[in-house]
């Protein structure tokens, strides 16, 4: 497999799980600092970017930009994992971060808190170990579907 096929935020069928866990740091810091009530904002920018990445082409989402060139800066070896489970985790980030930015906009701080946090939690998860709830989640639920 090619350095260029490895090192992008995510090919057909591949992305690379330390630009991956670099995003879902950065995702952690914006999705924190969207509690500063005059950065509520932020929660929209980070919905955007989950569209951007679970429902469009990663390759065009500014974080998964961000997360490979750190990646690269850092020379950090690609470690290409299987792509769906990431776009599966930011399908869910959308959701959950979408009813969290529909809150803030409605001034309803407490209900987007218990939002963001729920988004949250899996990130830090990703951030700080490098295990994906999603990706958990994404083979149980395609076996179910198989049925």
């Amino acid at each position: 497999m090619s350095e260029q096929t490895t090192n992008t935020a995510a090919s057909a069928d591949t992305a690379d799980a330390n630009a991956a866990r670099i995003v879902a740091t950065l995702s952690l810091v914006i999705a924190g600092l969207s509690f500063v009530p005059l950065l509520w904002w932020l929660s929209v920018l980070l919905t955007a970017d989950l569209v951007i990445r679970g429902f469009l082409n990663a390759n065009f989402s500014p974080l998964a930009l961000l997360g490979n060139g750190l990646a690269s800066a850092l020379k950090l070896t690609p470690r290409p994992v299987t792509a769906p489970p990431r776009r599966f985790a930011a399908q869910l980030g959308t959701a959950v971060m979408f009813v969290a930015s529909l809150l803030r906009f409605a001034e309803l701080a407490d209900p987007a808190a218990v939002a963001t946090g729920v988004f949250l939690l899996p990130v830090a998860v990703d951030a700080l170990t490098g295990f994906s709830v999603a990706g958990w989640i994404y083979p149980r639920l395609a076996r179910l579907r198989s049925f």
